[in-house]
């Protein structure tokens, strides 16, 4: 079964113990993917995930993982877009080749999520 970690696990293996990143999808027997996901530290890797449709709206499907599904006490809809924000902003900088500053801008025209400024030297207190 395919699973995609969704915090940092440190798994036992024959050579010690091999941290596996957030993020990082396994192949692993059922019973073992199974038991990582009723721990919450993984999630099944097909479910379909939340996405903004040609209008630009959240569509978050009910067959989506449980954590994006606010109203089941999942995270909140604008912590989706955040996620959203952040994927399309790094993809736009690490494989477009853009300036953080430009994939920012263009990720939140796409979005319609604006993060808050960061700090800088400058415009700390």
């Amino acid at each position: 079964m395919k699973i995609t970690l969704l915090k940092d696990f440190e798994a036992k293996t024959t050579e010690g113990p091999r941290l596996l990143p957030a993020g990082r999808e396994l192949d692993l027997a059922e019973e073992k993917a199974r038991a990582l996901i009723a721990a919450g530290i993984a999630e099944p890797a097909d479910l379909p995930r939340p996405y903004l449709d040609r209008a630009g709206e959240l569509v978050i499907p009910l067959n989506c993982p449980a954590r994006f599904k606010w109203w089941a006490g999942g995270q909140s809809a604008l912590d989706t877009l955040r996620e959203l924000f952040e994927e399309r902003a790094a993809i736009m900088e690490f494989d477009g080749g853009l300036p953080r500053d430009e994939a920012e801008r263009r990720a939140a025209e796409i979005t319609g999520y604006h993060p808050q400024p960061r700090k800088t030297k400058d415009t700390d207190p």
